[in-house]
This record gives structure tokens, C-alpha cells and sequence, in this order.
């Protein structure tokens, strides 16, 4: 029987240090790998260099500049495509913050005889299970519910791009992530894709990933608010008839408007900014500048 094959798709950004640790538990698996391609968004803090000096003469890695900064959706976007066309059985994703410990893919690969999308639990250094990236999906308005409590191997709806592993019958018949999303939501729009298609996901607690970012305050509001909040508001127009993509326009605006109220110094400037991103995904608009934190 032919043995199937690996490629793990890292996407990165400016965080060589990150990078650097993510390619290292990556060659320190216990089942290897038949390649690591590597999707970087043209970082400008030596990335490239530092690869090339200490990586790129490994011929598992499969390094990919994509000439601009096209986000986390788009390095997923092409790093995916890349993998597919290039025929490999199986394709794990990651963010460049991403530690699998030595045995996950091992672990994970033991579930390939009768899944198609497996993935690990995320923990951080702690070990403290980080709840917020996996869990299943409500029916009418896609509400996200986490999983609290993960001892034995349970299907989900939902999995965060960090550390899933898909088989290409998967990548056939859903298609690439979205790259027009820029950064975040773009795994729960896949995720809704795959719920469409009647895949399910194999949550597994005994292959674990350290997740270095971890878990961001949902009162910590930033620039990239604006392409999260944009995202989701445009899942639900796609996804739901219009009597819920309503409902849901009304929950959110007012529980996004809440948290600004009651919870942020600038409101004037994040209130400006939610209504702004209403705007574009009401309007379908995914432009994004040449320097994507201009969007205040």
C-alpha cells in the first residue's frame, strides 16, 4: 500500500524568532514530513535571509514569497493551492506561531483511516487548553460555542487555521480559504464551507499544538477589528436568508456597540471604525491598502 503524503503549510509575517521555532518542532516530529512549505507575506525583517541561511538548503522546505503582504487568508489561500496541486494526500496548517509538540502529527495521523479533517487541541505554554479555537456552530445564526472540556476524541464544526491537517478529497470538493478576508474569520468561513458539505472535524486531545499568541481579550480592540468584524458580518449575508442575516445584524452591532461603551477609552474612533466595516460588508468590499493597518 503506497504511504500517503505530508505537506505542512506555514504561513508567516515579520515574525522570523516565531518562524524559527515553528520550523524546528516541525523537523522534530516523530513521524516526518515530505514537505514545509513555507507561504511568507514579503516580510521585511529578514526573514528571507535567515531562511536561506539556515533552512532552504533542507529540500523539504518549499519556500514562497508572495511579493506583498496578502494576510493570513491569503498565505493560506496559496499555501493550500500549492500543496493540492502538487498532489500530496494530507496538508497541515499552521501560523507561524504554532509549536506542535514532537508527537502531534503522529498522533494525529493515527486518525487518517476513517476521518478527512483532523485536528489537535491548542494549548499554551501552560499547557492551558485554549477553548476559543475550536468548537461547533449554531444553526441559524452561526453563533460559535466552544468546547469546555476535551478527554476523548469528539467531532466539531469549527477549528482555527492552527494545526488542522485536511486530505485533498477535502480541498476538491470545498475549494481554498478565502483570500479576499485578509486576516481572521477565514477558518470559520471555511469551516461553514465544510459544515455545507457534511464534512465533520476530528477533535483529538491526544495530538496537542502550542499556540504562542494565545488568547487575545475580546476588549483588546485593534486595527485588524476592523477585517474581523467586516468577515463575519459578510459570512452571515452570504450564508443566511435574510430574516437571520437581520437578526444577526442586530445582535452584533449591539453587542459590538456595548463592548465599545462600556469597555474602550476611544470610542469615537472604534465606533467609527465598526460602522465603517458594516459598511464594506454590506457593500462586499475587500479592499485592502497598501499598508493594512490603515484603517482608522
Amino acid at each position: 500500500m503506497k504511504k500517503e503524503t505530508i505537506a505542512a503549510v506555514v504561513v508567516t509575517y515579520n515574525r522570523k524568532d516565531l518562524l524559527k521555532e515553528c520550523l524546528d518542532s516541525l523537523l522534530k516530529q516523530t513521524q516526518k514530513l515530505d514537505s514545509i512549505i513555507i507561504m511568507d507575506n514579503a516580510s521585511s525583517d529578514g526573514t528571507k535571509d535567515m531562511l536561506k541561511k539556515e533552512y532552504l538548503s533542507n529540500k523539504i522546505f518549499d519556500y514562497v514569497n508572495l511579493g506583498k503582504n496578502l494576510g493570513g487568508a491569503g498565505g493560506f489561500h496559496y499555501g493550500i493551492k500549492r500543496a493540492y496541486e502538487k498532489g500530496f494526500d494530507w496538508i497541515w496548517v499552521m501560523d507561524d506561531d504554532a509549536l506542535p509538540l514532537k508527537n502531534c502529527l503522529k498522533n494525529l495521523s493515527k486518525k487518517f483511516n476513517k476521518n478527512n479533517i483532523i485536528s489537535p487541541i491548542k494549548i499554551n505554554k501552560k499547557e492551558e487548553i485554549q477553548t476559543d479555537h475550536f468548537g461547533n456552530i449554531s444553526k441559524h445564526l452561526f453563533l460559535f460555542k466552544s468546547v469546555k472540556s476535551i478527554k476523548e476524541d469528539i467531532k466539531i464544526d469549527f477549528t482555527s487555521f492552527v494545526g488542522p491537517i485536511f486530505k485533498k478529497n477535502v480541498i476538491k470538493s470545498v475549494g481554498y480559504p478565502n483570500k479576499k478576508f485578509f486576516i481572521w474569520a477565514d477558518d470559520f468561513e471555511y469551516c461553514i464551507r465544510l459544515k455545507n458539505k457534511r464534512f465533520k472535524i476530528l477533535l483529538t486531545p491526544f495530538a496537542k499544538i502550542i499556540h504562542e499568541e494565545g488568547f487575545i481579550s475580546k476588549y483588546e480592540f485593534t486595527w485588524k477589528n476592523f477585517y474581523g468584524w467586516r468577515n463575519k458580518i459578510f459570512i452571515r449575508k452570504k450564508y443566511l436568508n435574510k430574516f437571520f442575516y437581520f437578526i444577526y445584524l442586530v445582535y452584533f452591532t449591539t453587542y459590538i456597540l456595548m463592548q465599545i461603551l462600556f469597555f474602550k477609552k476611544e470610542k469615537k474612533k472604534f465606533l467609527k471604525l465598526y460602522f465603517k466595516s458594516l459598511n464594506r460588508a454590506i457593500n462586499s468590499n475587500f479592499i485592502v491598502k497598501k499598508n493594512p493597518k490603515d484603517v482608522f
